[in-house]
């Protein structure tokens, strides 16, 4: 393979990685299903300052902003 091909399919290989890591996150914290659950994820998240928190932070977001307007 020529080396400017395998340099293009570099970014595109990291961002699949990326993708398929997040996806994995995502159905291991649905996995906290309860209300009292996902508080207390919530509180170590909001007490950490790393960016692995933040991401955490951001799904759990997203997971309760759907779970309202299922319920509704």
């Amino acid at each position: 393979m020529p080396r400017q091909a395998v340099l293009s399919a570099l970014p595109t290989r990291r961002s699949r990685a990326v993708r398929d890591r997040r996806h994995a996150l995502e159905h291991e914290l649905a996995d906290y299903s309860s209300d009292a659950d996902r508080n207390d994820l919530q509180v170590l998240v909001d007490a950490s300052i790393t960016s692995a928190a933040w991401e955490v932070g951001e799904i759990l977001s997203r997971q309760a902003h759907v779970r309202l307007h299922q319920a509704n």
